[in-house]
């Protein structure tokens, strides 16, 4: 399939960073890089089921939503980004479309509220970065190839430091670099590649690294579904939402700092707890999103997770926080009932069909879900509908430049207080 459209007009901007334009007979062609209000020639190139995509070949009149991309990577085809080419406006635009198509898909009429952001350059606490032939950086787009770059605006300086050093070292085994970073400490994982060899010489380097970056306080190696620790301390530890967080390798803890602040803020304050309550914090990771609950408001505590290692944390989290409550390793699957108020963060699959059946029997005063991904969200959203209301839906700009959204929603009981 080929052929050429001449002056085409992008009406719209996709979520995944893509111009939308259409063939005279009315078939969706998919434009990457192509934004609203461009006007250009764009060349036919794949048929992809219902629709094709295209690519641009002359640009004839610019969209008003267009800037000079920030970095020379994303120019180069870096896929760790996509809209470093709009305004941060209509981003923000694109993504608050996306989530009410979410919603109308599955025939519910939710209007996003306006977006909490910290702003475009709150960089990432903690990133992974691919790493092949001496060279570091993000896959390009639909590919495995590695497009190189000395600085990404993604994270900060000193991760860019640590992988240029690392990855200039040629280690033997190594496929990726996490660098998490924390208000006390920087934690360190080399990723073996998929045949687990080479745990030598990337514990090796490793312990160079934290040798010759002091602020490294923790280093481990990822291998055969194992953290290995190579030198420092076993954990590194954050301060977020008026708490102290202890984290490990393996647990999950939100990606954005001052994102998370957002976030948590937002979370706490729909969930309207009162001493004497009790909440329950659902994939509770490290129990964050409870203990600054629970922390502020005094209410009683109980999480469920499925990561033993994130239960741990959590554990020690609440009692240095001065936080009574309840952890427990298992599936939130199982979760029984019997909380005022549920604090939802599932991995972007969203709940289970299992668990929003017990939430819509046990029915608790308000359920409070942190969501990555729109189109899930609104799925188990329709499922909630008999039992709840779908009383707002606050997304977060957790991920600057990326197609990622991230939304705080609340459900309210259906004929309760």
């Amino acid at each position: 399939m080929g052929g050429l459209l001449s002056g085409a007009r992008i009406t719209a901007t996709t979520n995944l960073g893509a111009g939308v334009t259409r063939t005279g007979d009315g078939v969706v062609v998919l434009v990457p890089g192509a934004v609203e209000g461009d006007v250009a020639d764009v060349e036919i190139k794949k048929k992809r089921g219902s629709f094709y995509e295209g690519e641009t070949v002359g640009l004839l009149s610019p969209s008003p939503y267009r800037q000079k991309p920030d970095c020379e990577a994303f120019e180069a085809g870096c896929g760790g980004c996509l809209f470093r080419h709009v305004s941060c406006e209509h981003e923000l635009s694109v993504k608050a479309d996306y989530i009410r198509t979410a919603m109308k898909k599955c025939g519910l009429n939710i209007e996003p509220e306006p977006f909490l952001t910290a702003g475009p350059d709150a960089v990432r606490s903690k990133v992974t970065v691919p790493v092949s032939d001496g060279e570091s950086g993000y896959y390009a787009r639909m590919t495995h190839k590695i497009v190189g770059s000395a600085r990404c605006r993604l994270h900060d300086g000193e991760t860019d430091e640590i992988r240029a050093y690392l990855s200039s070292e040629n280690v033997p085994g190594l496929y990726a670099i996490t660098v998490r970073r924390a208000a006390h400490g920087t934690m360190l994982i080399l990723r073996a590649d998929g045949d687990g060899g080479g745990k030598a010489a990337l514990r090796a380097a490793a312990e160079r690294a934290a040798e010759r970056f002091p602020f490294i306080a923790s280093a481990y190696v990822y291998s055969g579904g194992e953290y290995i620790h190579a030198c420092g301390d076993d954990a590194i530890y954050d301060e977020l939402a008026g708490c102290r967080f202890k984290i490990s390798p393996a647990s999950f803890y939100q990606v954005n700092h001052d994102g998370a602040e957002l976030l948590y803020a937002r979370a706490v304050e729909l969930a309207e707890l009162s001493r004497g309550e009790l909440a329950a914090d659902l994939f509770c990771g490290t129990g964050t999103i409870g203990i600054a609950a629970a922390k502020r408001m005094g209410c009683g505590l109980f999480g469920m997770e499925i990561n033993a290692s994130a239960v741990e944390d959590a554990k020690e989290n609440a009692e240095m926080n001065g936080v009574s409550a309840e952890f427990v390793c298992g599936d939130a699957a199982e979760y029984g009932g019997g909380a005022d108020v549920v604090f939802l963060d599932p991995p972007r699959a969203g709940c289970g069909k299992k668990l929003l059946d017990t939430l819509c029997k046990s029915a608790p005063r308000r359920i409070v879900y942190v969501s990555c991904d729109p189109a899930t969200l609104a799925r188990d959203a329709a499922r909630l509908s008999g039992t709840f209301r779908t009383e707002s839906v606050t997304p977060v700009d957790m991920f600057p430049r990326t197609a990622h959204v991230e939304c705080v929603c609340l459900f309210s009981r259906r004929g309760g207080n």
